[in-house]
């Protein structure tokens, strides 16, 4: 499966800040993130795999998605 859209309002944690999640992945359980934080999310998006964060509750994986494709990215190194 691919990313997508996340359609409720949904945060993780990690580097010890609170992140809003703006894409999910059902099956792998990674996120695109915003960074740091910004809630309109245009600014700067981050992928994190599953072990790179915690969830905020609910934790009701999978968490919803509307379908739509999400654009994850390019890595950065």
């Amino acid at each position: 499966m691919a990313m997508e859209n996340v359609t409720e309002t949904r945060y993780v944690q990690t580097e010890g800040q609170r992140r809003l999640v703006r894409c999910f992945d059902p099956v792998t359980e990674d996120v695109v993130a915003s960074w740091p934080g910004d809630l309109t999310g245009d600014t700067d998006r981050r992928l994190l795999h599953r072990g790179e964060y915690e969830p905020e509750p609910p934790e009701d994986f999978p968490w919803p998605t509307d379908g739509t494709p999400c654009v994850v990215p390019p890595a950065t190194g």
